[in-house]
């Protein structure tokens, strides 16, 4: 038995305890970063779905991820909405976002949406979409959303690293 798919499933937990963490406080925003976390997200999620030997993608396990990843752009979409800018108290000139409680309370309807697909989805002939790999994507594409609503939202002086 490999371990891979719990090191996956592990680094998925990790990252979203870290953005559920990093709603509820002021990070630093830097418009040229914020789509970084999703693209490699993205990427390990493709990787770990194409080099998976045990799971084969099936019409209803394609419709469910479509369906989550809908859900995931949607949840992120609203959460880019809800990110609040303010100038950062430290660096002169840098900015800092946060979406808050909502945004946390956001993070946690994305866990419990891949919880019910991994719990439910068996039962309804749903198997790749259990998978670590696609709770990545959906990760991805809920973060990648949030980045570039806020993006479009942010103070033109938000800096912008060379």
């Amino acid at each position: 038995m490999s371990l891979q798919p719990f090191a996956i499933a592990a680094l998925a937990l990790l990252v979203v305890a870290l953005l559920v963490w990093r709603q509820l406080r002021w990070t630093r925003f830097d418009a040229s970063r914020v789509l970084r976390l999703p693209v490699v997200l993205g990427a390990l999620g493709l990787v770990e779905i194409a080099t998976s030997t045990t799971v084969r993608l099936e019409a209803v396990d394609v419709a469910v991820l479509a369906a989550e990843v809908a859900v995931a752009v949607g949840i992120g979409a609203a959460m880019g909405a809800r990110t609040v800018f303010r100038p950062s108290p430290t660096a002169p000139g840098a900015w800092e976002a946060r979406t808050g409680a909502v945004g946390a309370a956001l993070w946690l309807v994305i866990i419990a949406m891949r919880i019910g697909v991994s719990v439910a989805g068996p039962a309804i002939g749903v198997h790749a979409a259990t998978s670590a790999g696609v709770s990545l994507l959906v990760l991805a594409a809920a973060r990648g959303a949030t980045a570039l609503i806020a993006r479009s939202r942010a103070p033109q002086a938000a800096p912008v690293s060379a």
